[in-house]
């Protein structure tokens, strides 16, 4: 099993006043999600396709909830490229960040995409967030199919590959998830 290691348990994280004085304050609804759009319908269609050749972001989806989810594909709209890379991010526990990301081919014209490599898996753990949301300290753990198939056979139990998710929310974590997934337009492959 790969991993990163079990570090000291961690307190959550509390501001001073000092901080969020010299810090500007950012709250998570000054960052609101992308709204669905027609002029996106390919966009839409191409992403659905992943449905079908994709699974893991179909259990990672119906485990943590659209809203929580996002799904995208690095460099899409480049017809030039021979891959791209799939992405499917779930935020959960106001804390942590699991990640998906598989090499795809996208064709552009059938509207579809295609599987050219196999899934890494990455879980990060939000130790502390800025006031502002511009910097998060964590650590990451990184783990492949095997591992993914126990996770997933456990009840999403992250300690059954060997990584605990018990910590305290952290304060900020709305703030980051809110401006990470902002600029990202809505997919769901569970509807």
């Amino acid at each position: 099993m790969c991993g990163c290691g079990q570090d000291a348990p961690i307190s959550p994280i509390k501001h001073t006043k000092e901080q969020a004085k010299s810090t500007k304050v950012y709250s998570a609804s000054q960052f609101p999600r992308m709204q669905r759009d027609k002029s996106f319908l390919d966009y839409e269609i191409i992403h659905k396709s992943g449905k079908s050749v994709i699974p893991w972001a179909v259990a990672m989806e119906s485990k943590f909830g659209e809203p929580n989810t996002d799904h995208f594909i690095t460099h899409f709209g480049f017809p030039n490229e021979k891959e791209n890379t799939w992405n499917s991010e779930c935020f959960f526990g106001d804390r942590y960040i699991f990640t998906m990301q598989i090499q795809i081919a996208v064709d552009y014209q059938k509207k579809i995409v295609s599987l050219v490599g196999r899934p890494s898996f990455y879980v990060t753990e939000i130790i502390s967030a800025t006031p502002d949301g511009s910097d998060a300290v964590g650590r990451n753990f990184k783990f492949g199919e095997k591992e993914f198939q126990v996770l997933s056979e456990s009840d999403w139990d992250f300690g059954s590959i060997g990584f605990d998710t018990a910590g305290p929310p952290v304060l900020g974590f709305d703030l980051v998830k809110a401006m990470t997934q902002a600029p990202r337009y809505p997919i769901s492959l569970t509807k």
